[in-house]
């Protein structure tokens, strides 16, 4: 350290001030060795020109070096000063877009607008222009004269393979090649010799910060391969093991902490809740253009709460693997009941834990349409269209079933749905 101090003044550099502590190293012990290892250092001719700046310690989460801030108000307000020169008054600017955008909707509304207003009030609408020159357009099969249009766009031509928002567009989801890239990053991040500086509690953030930012977004598309799966897996695995034995099963480290495990997501199922999210937006989101596309390619199921699993030359394999957990989905989702005619009465889970094909499963084996809807369960009748349980059987129920209907219908008397709005996915 004395070295250090006398190269400190043979430069002629000054300690900024240290708020928040008075040293930035422990060894973390119980009775731990402590210094002042971690420093900015600036020279005269810095601190004349921004004299307020300081140092401020911050919490340590992994290492036992304190992180350094390095404070300065002069700064913040050079910062603003410069934003304005460069970019001007942010309120002028939104006054005078919002004008454009006016004047464009009222012409829209009489006359109409043409191609190029309408890319101005895109332009005006979210204050982005498209750079021509950096787009590309690909097509996908056969397409006629596709370069006598991006002529008349100005766009370059492209062609499958290629990478879009990070992902490999036109390669097979289970193709190597896409996985490769996750893998290399995951073994980069979660190195065997990283354990060697790190605490448990150090690996345990750096597991769990790894496997939520990395793969994520591929998880949310893709069905992640078996392969892929147990290799990353298996560098979790040892990157927390202390030795090649391991004392305790990987999925008892991988239950919620709440079931005395560490909460360390399991890879399979965490990419079944990614993916299932992309199930539930398609029974919720009616109106959107993906969710019109995928139906119109591959049609609907009955209710409209899922695709159809193409096959064959129709069969797209991103959406099959999608598709392919529906059944295991559709008996963890509830169905609120409007109309009725999108839920079906005796196998959808609309009125309690459990379907009533299930609650009542004696009943249901001699129901008179096991596939019936609750719309088509239900009879209008009196004023104001007041609907009453219609439910129908192939035969009278027997001594020993007369209490289950009885229970039947006084648990169907308690819901009676309300006609006020569709039928809903929750």
């Amino acid at each position: 350290m004395e070295k250090f101090f006398e190269f400190i003044e043979d430069l002629n550099l000054i300690d900024l001030p240290l708020e928040g502590g008075s040293y930035t190293w422990s060894s973390g012990i119980n009775q731990p060795s402590m210094s002042r290892i971690d420093r900015a250092l600036v020279s005269h001719d810095w601190e004349q020109h921004f004299p307020d700046v300081i140092q401020r310690i911050l919490p340590r989460p992994i290492s036992d070096h304190f992180p350094i801030l390095l404070e300065a108000g002069v700064l913040k307000e050079d910062i603003i000063q410069w934003n304005r020169q460069e970019f001007g008054n942010a309120g002028c600017k939104k006054k005078d877009l919002l004008g454009a955008l006016e004047a464009l909707n009222a012409k829209d509304e009489v006359l109409g607008l043409s191609e190029m207003e309408m890319y101005e009030r895109n332009d005006a609408v979210t204050d982005l222009k498209v750079n021509v020159a950096k787009s590309e357009m690909v097509p996908i099969g056969k397409v006629n004269n596709v370069h006598a249009l991006a002529e008349i766009l100005g766009c370059r031509v492209g062609a499958l393979l290629m990478t879009y928002l990070g992902m490999l567009l036109g390669a097979s989801h289970k193709s190597p090649s896409i996985w490769n890239l996750i893998l290399e990053k995951i073994e980069r991040k979660l190195a065997g010799w990283k354990k060697l500086y790190l605490s448990k509690d150090g690996r345990l953030i750096l597991l769990k910060s790894t496997l939520s930012s990395l793969p994520t977004y591929f998880l949310s598309f893709l069905t992640i391969p078996t392969h892929v799966a147990n290799k990353i897996e298996k560098l979790q695995r040892d990157l927390w093991g202390d030795t090649k034995t391991h004392l305790l099963g990987w999925y008892k480290v991988c239950m919620p902490m709440a079931n005395g495990g560490l909460g360390i997501r399991k890879l399979t199922t965490f990419n079944k809740a990614l993916l299932g999210k992309w199930l539930w937006r398609f029974g919720i989101e009616e109106n959107r253009l993906w969710r019109r596309v995928v139906a119109l390619k591959f049609g609907e199921e009955w209710g409209g709460w899922t695709s159809k699993l193409g096959r064959g030359v129709h069969r797209c394999g991103l959406c099959k693997s999608i598709r392919m957990g529906w059944e295991v989905f559709h008996k963890n989702v509830h169905f609120k009941v409007g109309v009725g005619d999108k839920v079906k009465f005796w196998i959808d889970r609309w009125c309690g834990d459990l379907p009533l094909h299930l609650a009542f499963l004696i009943l249901y084996t001699f129901a008179a349409n096991k596939a019936a809807s609750v719309e088509s369960s239900l009879l209008c009748q009196g004023a104001g269209n007041r609907r009453t349980w219609d439910v129908r059987f192939i035969r009278g129920p027997n001594d020993w079933e007369t209490d289950v209907v009885v229970y039947f219908f006084l648990f169907l008397a308690s819901i009676l749905p309300l006609v006020t709005d569709g039928d809903r996915m929750r």
